[in-house]
């Protein structure tokens, strides 16, 4: 059984923020999780605090990267997560692979409940691949957890020396402290509109929703598809953070010193291209 305390601030220790531990909340079937709010993009070191790690049906806009965060404690009580009627394969991103729906699905679980159940598998590959990190006797990085952890301070500064506007600064800023949310919306139609639509970040999964009526009228395994469809086009819509140039003769000092001065160049150059 996972040791209680593992999920102490494993962040990258160059974050510049500590966050509080995240409080479950009940929340409805079939709710959806809106974009989640962008930093101020002037500053390097700030991030957009946590808020909730919602047990169903969407994870809160907050990652589990947090310290002291609940996670730990749904790692170490594994009946407390997990679906008994579906289960997640993750890739190194954290997003699904496959999902093997386990017999009794289409007997136990509601239309209403799909997008919750699936969720719940979910949550528990998360947990899995935690659990996993953590096996082994050293303490593990961010990238041990997903090839999307937040990039150190060295490739922050990196990345956003290589933007060419403002508003391109302002968008890798942004993705870089928290990660913009995206909603992907399948490409099955039903009476008019798209009954599957997921949200996630550059982080996690953070919703799915199924239209109850679709569910009910379709084989699980049209389910399925349609979810792993919208997972791949979340997969496509992460950022990637790998600078072009060699840097490796500067040092961290150096870079903060340069991306301010790339900083206000770029902010000057919007500013008077719009007077």
């Amino acid at each position: 059984m996972a040791a209680q305390g593992w999920f102490n601030h494993y962040d990258d220790p160059d974050e510049f923020w500590d966050e509080e531990p995240i409080i479950r909340k009940p929340t409805s079937n079939g709710s959806h999780v809106t974009s989640a709010a962008l930093p101020n993009t002037v500053g390097l070191n700030q991030s957009v605090p946590p808020s909730d790690l919602r047990a169903t049906g969407s994870f809160g806009a907050e990652s589990i990267w947090s310290a002291q965060d609940d996670f730990s404690n749904a790692a170490s009580s594994s009946h407390q997560v997990g679906s008994r009627f579906a289960i997640m394969e993750l890739d190194r991103g954290l997003l699904p692979t496959s999902i093997d729906l386990r017999p009794g699905w289409g007997r136990y679980v509601a239309p209403t409940e799909v997008g919750d159940e699936l969720m719940l598998a979910y949550r528990k590959a998360v947990s899995v691949e935690f659990e996993t990190a953590y096996s082994g006797k050293r303490r593990p990085s961010p990238a041990d957890f997903s090839i999307n952890a937040v990039p150190t301070v060295r490739i922050m500064l990196m990345v956003l020396l290589e933007t060419e506007t403002w508003q391109e600064f302002s968008t890798v800023s942004s993705a870089v402290n928290s990660g913009s949310r995206h909603e992907v919306h399948g490409h099955v139609m039903d009476y008019g509109g798209q009954p599957v639509v997921i949200t996630g970040d550059r982080r996690y999964l953070r919703s799915i929703e199924v239209e109850a009526r679709w569910a009910a009228s379709v084989h699980a395994d049209r389910i399925v598809d349609e979810v792993l469809w919208c997972v791949d086009h979340l997969r496509s819509e992460r950022p990637q953070f790998k600078p072009r140039g060699d840097y490796s003769r500067y040092s961290v000092e150096d870079l903060k010193y340069h991306v301010d001065r790339h900083r206000v160049r770029l902010l000057d150059e919007w500013v008077g291209n719009n007077e």
